[in-house]
């Protein structure tokens, strides 16, 4: 099954771990203890609940594999939360601590924005048997994570030579891109249609705006004056940086044949009349070094903090709630428990001065254990 989950995190209480008694017990309201803390069942079904009433996963839960789909969901939500679990761990471990002011900012953004009124917002936490409890501690610990991540990766360097490389890598891109400006004209505008039904007027009008800006006129005070672009108010027309490729065929052909500082005769198209700047052609590398630092840094980031994260978890004491299976270290992820096997049979020995006619075949199925491995939690929310 697809993952149903990118990146989601829950809020666990944290409880002291019971002591003693059987397994069933020692389970009975858990799905994991991560170095003795325990992490709920109740706020895995919290969170499949949530999943399960989104409407674009309404099919995942229906027919012959709803069940399986279940069972996927509830051990990715857990695998989620056992990685938080060691996050928020080494977070107190560190004394890294977030306040109540930050959480509640976090969840008026994030959340309440969400929601008409307050009543909206409880009717919500009803409906899906949540609580403000719960909303708390998930905003709460994803706060914590950030922190944390911003701690580990807070070293993390890109290198003067790496930039240069990407910059190479891509150089020939680099010198093609145009930085382009444009007036779009177009007094009727279809949005059911998304194209703009250009009449002789539009016409005449960008006919006047590229006149008056090959004259020499400010082509940003244009842009504000008469685009229909509602982002020309604020940036003038200005498009930024774009290479071959990235327009409607008839805008492309003459927007890349400007040179810099060069003005386009109108052009229409679909969207409406228009008028391009080419403000200049090819980006230098100092124009596009900090961009990239952005692309490399992100991802090299990701994976200095997947490395730490890897690393803590596999040195936690994690026992899973077998009902969802087993946590395999080296995959970091929750996996079936298979099936213990039964003892190979063997067969009688012959009797003294008897032949064996054949050669035992042994049995591969090995012994079930006393203890069974409980019922199938796919159907149990």
């Amino acid at each position: 099954m697809k993952k149903l989950l990118a990146v989601i995190t829950l809020g666990l209480l944290v409880l002291p771990a019971c002591a003693g008694g059987s397994v069933g017990n020692y389970f009975a309201p858990t799905a994991a203890v991560v170095n003795g803390e325990k992490i709920e069942e109740a706020r895995i079904s919290a969170q499949l609940r949530l999943i399960q009433g989104d409407p674009q996963n309404a099919g995942l839960f229906a027919g012959s594999k709803g069940a399986q789909n279940r069972l996927d969901a509830q051990r990715q939500i857990l695998e989620d939360a056992i990685r938080e679990r060691v996050v928020v761990q080494e977070a107190r471990t560190l004394g890294v601590t977030i306040s109540d002011a930050e959480v509640q900012q976090l969840i008026d953004e994030q959340v309440r924005t969400q929601f008409p009124s307050e009543e909206d917002f409880r009717t919500f936490l009803k409906d899906n048997v949540l609580t403000e409890d719960f909303v708390r501690d998930f905003f709460s610990n994803q706060l914590l994570v950030q922190k944390i991540a911003e701690s580990v990766t807070g070293e993390v360097k890109v290198e003067e030579q790496q930039l240069q490389e990407a910059f190479e890598a891509n150089r020939a891109q680099y010198e093609q891109m145009v930085h382009l400006a444009h007036v779009l004209i177009c007094a009727d505008f279809n949005p059911t249609e998304r194209k703009c039904n250009v009449s002789d007027a539009d016409r005449q009008k960008a006919a006047e705006v590229a006149a008056r800006a090959k004259a020499g006129e400010d082509f940003g005070a244009l842009a504000r004056e008469f685009s229909a672009d509602p982002s020309a108010e604020a940036n003038g027309g200005d498009l930024g940086f774009h290479a071959p490729g990235q327009f409607v065929e008839a805008l492309d052909t003459v927007a890349f044949a400007l040179q810099a500082g060069e003005v386009s005769d109108p052009v229409e198209t679909e969207f409406g009349m228009h008028v391009m700047k080419a403000i200049e052609r090819g980006r230098t590398f100092e124009s596009v070094k900090e961009e990239l630092r952005e692309e490399l840094l992100t991802p090299m980031q990701q994976a200095a903090f997947q490395e730490w994260l890897t690393e803590k978890i596999r040195a936690a004491r994690i026992t899973i709630n077998p009902r969802f299976g087993r946590f395999d270290k080296n995959t970091l992820t929750i996996v079936p428990i298979a099936p213990e096997r039964e003892p190979i049979r063997q067969a009688p020995r012959p009797a003294p001065g008897e032949e064996q006619d054949s050669v035992p075949v042994p049995d591969e199925r090995v012994p079930v254990p006393d203890e069974q491995v409980p019922a199938d939690p796919a159907g149990t929310p």
